[in-house]
C-alpha cells in the first residue's frame, strides 16, 4: 500500500496541472489528498487543501462547489484570509450576473463585502484583499444610489 504525498508534494503537482489550465485534475488531486486524511492532519493543512479545491472548482466555474469547499475550509481554521478572499470573489461575481431589481444581487453584495472585511481583517495589507472589498461597497454603494436609497 502507497504513503498518501504529503501537502508540499500535492501543491507543486496541482501548480503544474494549473500551468496547463487542468483544473479538474488538480481538483482530484485535492480531492484525494483530502479523503486519505487522518483525523491527525492539522486544521490549517485541511483548510488549505480544500480552499485550493474550491479554486480549482471556482476555475471550472463550479461556483456552489467551491463556495462549500471554502466553508469547510474556514470550519477547519475560521482565520483562513484567502479562504475568505475567494469565497467573496465569487459572491461578488455572482452579483454581477443579476440585475439591479433583484433582492438577490444584494445578498450576494452583502456576502461578499463580509467575507473581504473577513479577509482584510486576518490580512490588513493584502492590497488584493482591500480592492475587492472597496469594490464590493462601491458596487452596493452604485446600487443604492440607483434606487435613490442614499
Amino acid at each position: 500500500m502507497s504513503s498518501m504525498p504529503n501537502f508540499d508534494d500535492v501543491e507543486k503537482s496541482a501548480a503544474q496541472l494549473y500551468e496547463q489550465k487542468n483544473f479538474k485534475e488538480a481538483e482530484k488531486l485535492y480531492t484525494e489528498f483530502i479523503e486519505g486524511s487522518s483525523s491527525s492532519e492539522l486544521n490549517e493543512t485541511l483548510a488549505s487543501a480544500y480552499n485550493n479545491r474550491g479554486h480549482s472548482r471556482y476555475m471550472q466555474v463550479l461556483f456552489d462547489e467551491a463556495i462549500e469547499d471554502y466553508r469547510v475550509a474556514l470550519f477547519h481554521d475560521p482565520t483562513h484570509a484567502v479562504a475568505y478572499y475567494n469565497r467573496g470573489t465569487i459572491y461578488y461575481r455572482l452579483c454581477q450576473a443579476h440585475s439591479e431589481e433583484f433582492g438577490a444581487r444584494d445578498d450576494q453584495l452583502h456576502k461578499a463585502i463580509a467575507d473581504f472585511e473577513m479577509a482584510t481583517k486576518y490580512q490588513p495589507e493584502n492590497e488584493d484583499f482591500l480592492e475587492g472589498l472597496n469594490n464590493s461597497k462601491q458596487e452596493l454603494l452604485k446600487t443604492y444610489q440607483s434606487r435613490n436609497i442614499l
